[in-house]
């Protein structure tokens, strides 16, 4: 779905993107329409390429990303929509 929020870490190699809406379907036509988002994922960015290396399902609505500077702890906020 479309990102939200990113952390990049200190080095500038990953980044860390949290997914506000899951993807659009032929179904939705507003914005409005998307479900919420599950995600926060972790990409590798290359010279030539980014590649997704791995994700975090949180459930619901991750609304926001920090890695330390040490690049050690990740904090995300999520809500959980009812």
């Amino acid at each position: 779905g479309p990102p939200y929020a990113a952390s990049a870490s200190a080095n500038g190699q990953y980044l860390y993107v949290c997914e506000w809406h899951k993807p659009a379907t032929s179904l939705h036509r507003k914005r409005s329409d998307l479900q919420p988002g599950r995600y926060v994922r972790s990409l590798q960015i290359g010279n030539d390429k980014i590649e997704q290396i791995d994700s975090l399902d949180l459930i619901a609505n991750p609304e926001s990303v920090h890695l330390n500077p040490a690049g050690n702890l990740l904090v995300v906020v999520n809500t959980q929509v009812v």
